[in-house]
């Protein structure tokens, strides 16, 4: 489990395909950030944050937020 920080501006961040079987922790620090992932845990700073979930095929995958 790895911890992602993006910066302190307006950031876009996508999971790639590749690491959709990785629970990382996504910090979103100051800006207003969106995130695309297919499971793990995101935690907004200050700004407008979105979160949306990647689509997956059958399994299980869970994302989770705190401001």
């Amino acid at each position: 489990m790895a911890d992602i920080k993006l910066t302190s501006g307006d950031d876009r961040f996508t999971q790639s395909e590749a690491n959709k079987d990785n629970w990382e922790n996504y910090f979103g620090l100051d800006g207003n950030d969106t995130f695309k992932i297919y499971q793990g845990t995101v935690i907004g700073g200050a700004g407008n944050d979105t979160v949306a979930r990647n689509p997956t095929g059958p399994g299980r995958r869970d994302v989770r937020g705190a401001e």
